[in-house]
Formats: structure tokens, C-alpha cells, sequence
């Protein structure tokens, strides 16, 4: 079986279709400001568990003279450094209507 010629005279040809406009690159700002205040709540407290956990570690160290403590703040600050950097880039996400 073949195919009917289609190259004669009396063919029609389809025109190709357009191509589409390339969608606008994606803006995020709305959703940056459109967090839940929860999540800059809870960046300010990790701010302020870093601060603290560094305030640890120099009084222990300069004025207690206690190693182990001021070793346990930059632990602190280290942990929360890191759950801080962790909530910055995955957490708070965009606010969600029910």
C-alpha cells in the first residue's frame, strides 16, 4: 500500500504554525513580600540565637575562663547559623489561601 502523491498541482500546503512568544521570566518579589509574618519572626529569633550563642562563647571564654561553655555557644551559634540558612532558602514559602 502506498501513500496518495500529495506534490502535485492541487496541493494544499498547511502553514507552519507560529512559534509562541517565550513565556515573561518569572518575578519573585511578590513572593518574597508575601510571606507569612511567622517566618520573619522566626528569622529574627535565629538572628538573635546566633548573637546570643556568641555572646556565650566570649563571656565564658574571657570572663568565666570556662572552656566548655563558651565551646557550647559556638555550638549554639553554629546550629542556628545553620537552621537560619536552611529556613532563608526553603522555609516561609508562599502564603497559601484555604
Amino acid at each position: 500500500m502506498t501513500l496518495p502523491d500529495d506534490s502535485g498541482p492541487g496541493a494544499v500546503y498547511d502553514p507552519q504554525p507560529e512559534p509562541q512568544p517565550a513565556p515573561d521570566p518569572v518575578d519573585r518579589t511578590q513572593e518574597v513580600l508575601q510571606r507569612e509574618p511567622l517566618h520573619f519572626i522566626v528569622v529574627l529569633l535565629l538572628l538573635a540565637d546566633i548573637v546570643f550563642g556568641l555572646g556565650l562563647a566570649v563571656f565564658a571564654e574571657k570572663v568565666l575562663i570556662y572552656r566548655p561553655m563558651a565551646i557550647m555557644g559556638c555550638g549554639l551559634a553554629a546550629l542556628g547559623l545553620g537552621v537560619l540558612g536552611y529556613f532563608v532558602l526553603f522555609g516561609g514559602g508562599k502564603r497559601t489561601r484555604w
